[in-house]
């Protein structure tokens, strides 16, 4: 039950801080014209970063990002890999929510049905998840797994070097990532008993 809260938590955290930083990036780049042409970078402000600093929502979307950070270690210690992702995933919907109410942005309906669709699926797989025991795997299928996950980052890597420029590249660096997490949650030393943290 601790888990399933820390992987809340986590959502929860990860979304609020999102809008945050969406607030304190929409008040500190608001330049005048003047100052946008004389830029040597164009349309780039170096300067936004230090502005950022100095916003209070953009530090304590800091401290809410370590906090659900801190809360998801707790959470994939505990869930499944599947239930721990899937829930956090879910600061999305949170995201939707609080942008909603701090940045009056309007959802459309089938937005909100979305957000719907989110808290449904969290509350089925939380209603779903139950303990899990940690079994031993054999030394092949850890090495297999590790070659496995680097062969999926050097196709990943691969991929982002083929990537026109003007695309985006999120997908191959999906990629490589996930199948990092993936494999780091999968390959464990001995079999040892659930203990928490």
């Amino acid at each position: 039950m601790a888990s399933m809260a820390a992987a809340l938590v986590a959502a929860l955290c990860y979304g609020v801080a999102a809008v945050m930083q969406a607030m304190a990036v929409r008040a500190a780049s608001r330049r005048t014209a003047d100052s946008a042409n004389k830029s040597r970078l164009g349309t780039v402000d170096p300067g936004l970063v230090v502005r950022m600093l100095h916003q209070w929502p953009f530090i304590a979307s800091l401290g809410l990002d370590l906090i659900g950070f801190f809360a998801q270690l707790v959470a994939l210690r505990q869930l499944p890999l599947f239930a721990a992702q899937a829930i956090i995933a879910s600061n999305l919907a949170v995201t939707a929510v609080f942008a909603a109410w701090l940045m009056h942005l309007e959802l459309a309906w089938r937005e909100w049905l979305a957000v719907g669709g989110v808290i449904l699926g969290v509350a089925m797989l939380g209603s779903s998840a139950g303990a899990h025991a940690v079994t031993g795997v054999s030394p092949q299928f850890k090495l297999a797994l590790i070659l496995a996950v680097a062969g999926i980052a050097a196709a990943g890597i691969a991929a982002r070097q083929q990537v026109p420029a003007c695309l985006n590249r999120q997908p191959a660096q999906v990629i490589v990532v996930g199948g990092g997490e993936v494999g780091g949650q999968q390959v464990r030393h001995q079999p040892r008993p659930l203990r928490p943290l």
